[in-house]
């Protein structure tokens, strides 16, 4: 289902929100597309976004939030047809690699220095929310996922556990190998996949995990 992306296309991202699939793809140049239900070709929706600098999405309900490499986060509230910057309490040209949504709160990790940030009010203003994280100097965020109100970490330092406030970060490298260096998280109905730099992956059932909102 390539119809109406650029010739040559990378698909870096996919979101879906409401029977919408949106894409971030590009060959030099990377833009926002959707596929609705019942299209035949993906339609580009990248008006108010800073091109070739999308890096990632994520959907929470009526909401579309794009993070980018130097401008910070952009929201939608119209399937993509228009973008706004939403970057209160974020650091000046952040470079967001990671977004993920609860129901309640939006999750921003940035490329370099591993830190992440937290939005309850919708991208209106962001906090950061690190307690329990290596140093910053020997850490290296790799992806989010969410289940529930429990967001899941994957760093070079391991997978780590946050409620949906982010005031802390458990570790959760029991049955890991030693130094993991986790590079992929995925989130189904009963486990949490991590997949490794040495190509494995490994596999947690939710039920032995804690889902406290702390």
């Amino acid at each position: 289902v390539n119809t109406g992306l650029p010739a040559g296309s990378s698909v870096w991202r996919l979101a879906a929100s409401g029977g919408i699939v949106f894409a971030v793809a590009g060959s030099d140049v990377a833009s926002v597309f959707k596929f609705d239900a019942g299209d035949t070709r993906w339609t580009e929706v990248h008006s108010g976004l800073p091109k070739a600098e999308v890096m990632c999405l994520a959907a929470s309900g009526a909401n579309l939030f794009a993070g980018t490499m130097g401008k910070g986060v952009f929201l939608s509230t119209d399937n993509g047809s228009s973008w706004r910057a939403v970057n209160s309490g974020l650091p000046r040209n952040v470079e967001i690699l990671r977004l993920v949504a609860t129901d309640s709160a939006v999750f921003a990790g940035t490329y370099s220095g591993g830190r992440v940030f937290r939005s309850q009010d919708d991208g209106t203003s962001w906090q950061t929310c690190c307690a329990g994280l290596p140093e910053f100097a020997f850490f290296s965020l790799s992806d989010l996922a969410v289940s529930g109100e429990t967001v899941f970490l994957g760093s070079f330092a391991g997978v780590y556990q946050s409620g949906a406030s982010g005031a802390g970060w458990t570790l959760l490298n029991s049955g890991l190998p030693r130094e993991p260096l986790i590079y992929a998280l995925a989130v189904s109905e009963r486990s949490l996949f991590a997949g490794t730099e040495e190509g494995e992956v490994w596999r947690l059932p939710l039920a032995t995990v804690t889902t406290g909102r702390r």
